[in-house]
């Protein structure tokens, strides 16, 4: 074997839940495949701490959404500092997952683990067993294409035409079971904010609202139905008594009254969308896909990332939160179309506000320093001070809090930031330009 391009150390713990994450090795061809020569591309993986189950299937189409399967999966026992290498098609066709962690023996263990797992059926107890994997990766890049290489062969002096925003740029709203379905009332309120964000934002832009599924909690007796003698057609029961309604409906467990009122609530919601099309509303351009199962948030955006977005970026915003003023995003697209460094743009909100002191209260001076010098500052976001300035137009039209407890808090938050060192940091920064730009003028 050639030596591996690359090594990724993955650590495995075991879960309530067995795993459906699915990888594929190789996203593209590599330059082998490409020039039609023998591949020597491969995957060695070397497992330590405890033996791991390896799970391969073939799906019908190559994608990870697709569960029809052309061959039988096939499980594999990864004995403890044993290592598999997979080559060939293994690497393109098949996709794979490490789902289980056991001490097994044996690989008949293994395919006998794999095949009790059914729908709703509860795992025996926890492990604390973990294992690591270390993947070294040997699969050459593959080639650029013509059109790629003619793209980075732009002159400097030339310009992108900037696209329209709805080309660009896809919302992606994520919605669980909540206590006041089945009203869509703060759904409403929070697309009726988007005009903060602009016109194009509002009413031009595709918007996806992702419904995650739920499990309905039958009996809340709290009785002990751990029993081996589980029919595949009974409903999943949920045993564990959680601190209160609210933290239950996070951990996506509804009531079966909540289960009806969340489906109530996408009934709402397929006919605001529906209502909207082809009128001035916030709710226009938007569809409304729904899970069957429980996903969590992180796989419930997975699942719209690879099947509903088609645009370079995507906006995520959660149920309950809003804008609360006039927030530049074409600004803030234009920097990551010319910087391709920034990747991803978190908007300010009171638990990042103070990062840097948040940041240098948890790591040493050093790390502090190296967090300063990753400090970027583009130029399409130097907008001038009147607009998003301490007294600008964004401020004027900040929404004002309901309560004079919420407007006290507001002013708080406001006063610590310009005390915190990430206000200063800032305030340095501006001195700065403004020194060098007198300098320039004289």
């Amino acid at each position: 074997l050639r030596r591996p391009l690359e090594l990724v150390i993955t650590e495995h713990t075991p879960s309530s839940c067995r795993s459906i994450v699915n990888v594929f090795e190789q996203r593209d061809l590599c330059s082998c495949q490409q020039q039609q020569q023998q591949c020597q591309c491969y995957v060695a993986q070397l497992t330590l701490v405890n033996n791991s189950i390896y799970s391969l299937e073939k799906p019908v189409r190559r994608d990870l959404e697709c569960w029809d399967l052309s061959e039988p999966a096939t499980s594999i026992l990864m004995e403890q500092n044993s290592v598999v290498i997979k080559t060939g098609e293994s690497l393109w066709e098949w996709r794979g997952r490490i789902s289980d962690v056991k001490d097994s023996n044996s690989c008949d263990e293994a395919n006998s683990s794999a095949k009790t797992w059914k729908k709703g059926q509860k795992k025996l107890a926890a492990s604390t067993m973990r294992s690591v994997t270390l993947s070294f990766r040997g699969i050459l890049p593959p080639e650029p294409t013509l059109s790629k290489k003619m793209e980075s062969c732009t002159l400097a002096e030339e310009t992108k035409p900037q696209l329209p925003l709805a080309e660009l740029l896809t919302i992606i709203v994520t919605t669980s079971p909540i206590r006041s379905n089945p009203s869509t009332e703060l759904l409403q309120r929070t697309f009726d904010t988007f005009q903060f964000a602009g016109r194009e934002f509002a009413y031009e832009c595709k918007k996806i609202i992702i419904c995650d599924g739920c499990r309905v909690l039958e009996d809340d007796s709290g009785e002990n139905t751990d029993s081996d003698e589980k029919k595949d057609d009974d409903p999943p029961k949920i045993t564990r008594k959680y601190a209160n309604v609210k933290q239950t409906l996070r951990n996506g467990i509804a009531t079966v009254d909540q289960a009806k009122n969340y489906d109530e609530f996408k009934k709402r919601l397929h006919k605001l969308c529906t209502d909207s099309r082809g009128t001035q509303s916030v709710f226009c351009n938007t569809t409304v896909v729904e899970l069957e199962e429980r996903h969590g948030y992180g796989f419930a955006l997975r699942h719209a990332l690879y099947n509903s977005v088609e645009t370079p970026y995507v906006c995520v915003i959660q149920h309950d939160r809003t804008f609360m003023r006039p927030t530049p995003v074409k600004e803030v697209l234009s920097a990551m179309e010319s910087r391709e460094e920034i990747k991803y743009v978190t908007m300010s909100m009171k638990s990042n506000l103070n990062y840097y002191d948040i940041f240098s209260s948890k790591f040493s001076r050093r790390a502090c320093a190296e967090l300063k010098t990753m400090i970027v500052r583009p130029q399409e976001l130097n907008i001038k001070g009147s607009m998003y300035g301490p007294n600008g137009h964004s401020i004027a039209n900040m929404v004002e809090p309901p309560s004079e407890k919420r407007r006290r808090l507001r002013d708080v938050a406001r006063e610590t930031y310009k005390a915190s060192h990430q206000n200063i940091i800032y305030e340095e920064w501006v001195e700065s330009e403004s020194k060098s730009t007198r300098g320039v003028n004289q």
